[in-house]
């Protein structure tokens, strides 16, 4: 019985890869028009949506369900109204559930360097002015975390 869930899974989870092709040029395809020399002075909806609907798709394929608990304590997105919000890390999932099912909220994300050279995503996250901190640089991580603010 585990062997044969186990199969329709991985065969669950071809077929909607291979379904998802299409999103992932048009995606791919996007990202060529972000310029990564471009200092961009405010965030893109059009990217962020974008970006937020890539994030949904990668927490579906990985198998995640998600359910949002207590996002009525924050405060209206049309206020802009600031927050923090921190990822515990006890998954790899972190990024892409907040990315994905909070998209609605203006964030600046925190990041290290090296993600910004993902081929793609780089460019999103470059678009959507998420920000580089090096760790072994602590004077530079204030002053991205001021930025942020």
């Amino acid at each position: 019985m585990r062997i044969a869930a186990t199969v329709i899974f991985a065969l669950y989870t071809i077929i909607l890869g291979v379904l998802s092709i299409p999103l992932w040029i048009v995606i791919l395809g996007l990202s060529l028009t972000v310029s990564k020399k471009k200092k961009y002075e405010k965030t893109s909806m059009f990217y962020n949506k974008l970006f937020a609907l890539g994030y949904r798709a990668c927490a579906f394929f990985a198998g995640a369900r998600v359910k949002v608990i207590g996002k009525e304590k924050l405060p209206d997105p049309k206020t802009g109204e600031r927050f923090l919000m921190v990822g515990n890390h006890t998954s790899n999932l972190d990024p892409f559930i907040m990315g994905g099912y909070m998209g609605e909220y203006p964030m600046a994300f925190i990041s290290k360097p090296s993600i910004f050279d993902v081929p793609f995503a780089g460019r999103y996250m470059w678009r959507l002015r998420y920000m580089a901190v090096d760790r072994k640089d602590n004077r530079q991580g204030i002053t991205v975390i001021r930025q942020a603010a």
